[in-house]
């Protein structure tokens, strides 16, 4: 390679070898390797060193008409390869697909690469699937992301931005597909997103998803048509465009119950008077009296004794202070999960609401058609879940929860379990004392209770401690809540039906994103999006000072300001350049306190005379105030 970018007497051989399908399938061989091995395990390349030596091969390539011969070469490789790929049934004629795959080279060939991913779906399926071993095994994380998923979108992408719905686009989804099962929980799913129907007009994107839904309900063949692949692989879609998805199958529903009272005069919105100091008792006397349908008309809320109108921002501030209630554990309802914060069923026995005639199940299908409604109504909720929440929520809660499971639910006390499974001396578990129960607190009461019956009088051993973690995971997971669960399932079902074919588009983590944001704070969006009032601009001395203290907040800095400012600690689906920001001039340097209209995203700010002053003023606000509502 060294040698075909100096040219020289023997740069035509080396060129010939390289673009050689027979000779590319001995080249870049691990000399560490042992060839007498007939294991086919490995692919037996040596992919760093071919990337490395490639990479320095297409960086010396500079002039135009050396690039135009070397993409002919590479088309005129591919081409031999596609020709072959039927008749290929052994390992040493397999390397060659390998090696162009993720070679360097295919960068300046984005045709051409993709001819190769057409070839590869003509190889025989046992050679197809070796291949795909091999590219599980074999190739380093960081070129399975950029020099294959990243380079694979990117085929994908023109496809979906010229609705060039062909078999080529169902053969890219069906690779995605592969190498998406290849990598979970070591790969980031948003790595397979394509941006591109985030481009799309709101009519372009509506007339996709209507077609495409009505065509699966028809059953007229959806999941096999090329235009539907997106639908069919919906792990190529971002959470914001899934958003976007149900919410036009919200606005649909909402459409329909406004074409039916048309004639009779009533008004298609599901009106809701609270009082703040009875926020929640208000809003279950509301929510009970009213029939389905009702619920599913767009909210709008006022406070009782306090004028304005709700164009968002009071429905926003409701949720917030409704939040604030219902999911404090102090309330009952629901439990801090270790020290992660986050919140899961109370092992309560009792109502906890005290409502007449509402038993504890309906209590937690009460809490579901709030979330329902928060997701209905596109506004967020201050409250932190295990991802379990989001698996019941979307009816793939796992049967039998595993220990992965339990990590991702209590990571602390799964570590915990773990060692306990690990164990090497019976002496030592014996040390510890276990018995088949559980800790648990409630209203400031400990308790122990037993996981199994007559778990109180069994003590863990060697040879019981598989049941032991498995009864504990269960436990805590299921038995302990399970009709609790139920309640909460049914009440976010009575909204949103899991009919609707949007939300079988979501992932877990996806509807997460949905329902209480991302922990992804890009104050450069939440900048570049900013509007200025007051007296304030982009230029002013102040603003700049503004943005530079906050663009050098800690992570939890910024969260307590975005929570000041915004309700919440967390950005929307979509990230902070969704938030339409204000930063508003409140008179000249003063030492007042920063305020915030948390309805309007909107930060009141004096016109402080230094940064000095300006930091340590909206520290001391975010610590120790509240932004304030529609008042």
């Amino acid at each position: 390679v060294k040698q075909i970018s100096k040219g020289g007497s023997k740069s035509s051989k080396l060129k010939a070898g390289l673009f050689d399908m027979y000779s590319l399938n001995a080249s870049f061989l691990d000399k560490h390797h042992d060839r007498s091995n007939n294991d086919d395990t490995s692919s037996m390349v040596d992919l760093e060193g071919m990337i490395e030596s490639l990479d320095t091969y297409v960086e010396s390539v500079t002039d135009k008409d050396d690039l135009r011969r070397m993409r002919g070469l590479v088309a005129g490789l591919v081409a031999q390869m596609d020709k072959a790929a039927p008749f290929v049934t052994e390992p040493d004629q397999l390397r060659a697909y390998l090696i162009l795959l993720v070679s360097p080279i295919m960068r300046t060939a984005p045709k051409e690469h993709e001819a190769l991913v057409m070839s590869i779906f003509r190889l025989p399926e046992a050679s197809r699937e070796l291949l795909l071993q091999w590219i599980e095994s074999d190739v380093p994380s960081n070129v399975f992301k950029n020099g294959l998923v990243r380079q694979l979108i990117g085929h994908l992408d023109k496809h979906i931005e010229f609705q060039k719905w062909t078999g080529q686009a169902v053969t890219l989804c069906q690779l995605l597909s592969r190498l998406h099962d290849m990598v979970k929980g070591r790969l980031s799913s948003t790595e397979f997103y394509t941006e591109v129907p985030a481009k799309f007009s709101p009519q372009q994107l509506k007339h996709l998803y209507l077609r495409w839904r009505a065509a699966s309900s028809s059953g007229s063949g959806a999941n096999n048509s090329p235009e539907f692949s997106l639908f069919k692989y919906p792990f190529l879609l971002s959470a914001d465009t899934k958003r976007r998805f149900m919410k036009i199958e919200d606005q649909e529903i909402q459409h329909n119950m406004f074409a039916q009272n048309l004639f009779t005069g009533n008004v298609p919105i599901f009106k809701l008077d609270v009082r703040r100091e009875h926020i929640l008792q208000d809003t279950i006397d509301s929510i009970l009296k009213r029939r389905r349908k009702d619920l599913k008309m767009p909210l709008r809320v006022s406070f009782i004794g306090e004028e304005g109108l709700d164009a968002g921002g009071v429905r926003k501030e409701f949720f917030q202070l409704l939040s604030a209630e219902l999911f404090n554990p102090d309330f009952g309802m629901f439990r801090e999960i270790g020290k992660t914060r986050s919140l899961w069923f109370n092992n309560t026995v009792g109502s906890i609401m005290d409502i007449e005639d509402v038993s504890q199940t309906d209590e937690y299908k009460i809490v579901g058609v709030i979330m329902g409604l928060a997701i209905y109504n596109d506004t967020l909720l201050d409250v932190q879940f295990p991802l379990a929440m989001y698996q019941l929520l979307l009816n793939r809660f796992p049967k039998t929860p595993t220990i992965e499971d339990f990590q991702h639910f209590d990571p602390e006390t799964a570590k915990q379990l773990s060692y306990i499974l690990e164990m090497q001396n019976a002496e030592e578990l014996e040390s510890l004392e276990l018995y088949f129960s559980i800790t648990q607190e409630s209203f400031g009461q400990v308790k122990e209770v037993p996981i199994c019956q007559g778990g109180m009088d069994i003590a863990v051993t060697m040879d019981n401690r598989d049941k032991y973690v498995e009864n504990y995971i269960r436990f805590s997971m299921i038995d302990s809540c399970q009709d609790k669960k139920d309640g909460l399932l049914e009440g976010f079902r009575y909204l949103i039906s899991e009919d609707l074919a949007a939300l079988k588009l979501f992932l877990p983590d996806e509807l997460e994103l949905v329902l209480v944001g991302t922990p992804e704070l890009d104050f450069s969006s939440l900048k570049e999006n900013a509007e200025y009032e007051g007296g304030y601009d982009a230029n002013h001395k102040t603003v700049k000072r503004f943005w530079k203290i906050v663009n050098e907040f800690t992570y939890s800095q910024k969260q307590a300001f975005l929570k000041f400012v915004t309700g919440v600690p967390r950005a929307p689906v979509g990230g902070l350049k969704t938030i339409k920001f204000k930063l508003q001039r409140a008179g000249p340097d003063s030492n007042q306190l920063p305020t915030s209209y948390t309805c309007f995203n909107t930060l009141l700010l004096p016109d402080y005379a230094s940064a000095e002053k300006l930091k340590d003023r909206l520290l001391l606000g975010i610590e120790n105030c509240e932004g304030f509502g529609l008042q």
